[in-house]
């Protein structure tokens, strides 16, 4: 079966995109 990648992610891939996000503002907003 042919499923849409979109619709397989887990949840902690997308608390690990989250994470990845969080890094890239502090680290554009730290002094």
């Amino acid at each position: 079966m042919q499923v849409n990648p979109m619709k397989t992610l887990h949840k902690y891939e997308y608390i690990h995109l989250f994470f990845n996000v969080l890094r890239y503002f502090s680290c554009n907003f730290d002094p």
